[in-house]
């Protein structure tokens, strides 16, 4: 229990920060909360990089891209959800992209639960993309479902 704790302290499992005294629509916001903003930022990076790699999916019938997006997806939902999302890289990208900006707070456990979603989305791609090699419709179709969470 002391090795978790002091893994906690470096940042490790943890989802979100309270921040004393914040209110969240006029109410107090005494449990963890995200900064909107880099949430927003970052998913805009991961719908841009979707998007590519559907696009040549389904133009081009080259899944090598789509592959790459996926492996990506799959790391980063798995830092954000498990490990805890200041190791993911995106994460740092997107928090660089609004640091002018001021922070606008949402709870951590609802996010925490969209990126659940996503990272079984991942998973799912990545079993049928790289274990049953399944390039084709099934693919795209679950890519548009992600790219309309995204949205």
């Amino acid at each position: 229990m002391k090795n978790f704790q002091q893994l906690k302290k470096i940042g490790l499992f943890q989802f979100g920060e309270v921040i004393p005294d914040l209110t969240i629509h006029g109410k107090p916001a005494p449990y963890p909360v995200v900064n909107e903003r880099v949430v927003r930022a970052h998913a805009g990076i991961m719908l841009v990089l979707a998007i590519i790699g559907f696009s040549h999916g389904f133009f081009n019938q080259n899944y090598e891209p789509l592959k790459a997006v996926v492996i990506l997806f799959f790391i980063d939902f798995f830092f954000r959800v498990i490990i805890g999302f200041k190791f993911s890289i995106l994460h740092h990208l997107a928090t660089i992209m609004v640091r002018k900006q001021k922070p606008e707070y949402t709870g951590a456990i609802q996010k925490r639960f969209a990126w659940s979603i996503g990272l079984a989305i991942s998973t799912l791609m990545l079993v049928l993309l790289f274990v049953m090699n399944a390039q084709g419709p099934i693919t795209l179709v679950i890519c548009s479902i992600c790219l309309a969470f995204m949205w």
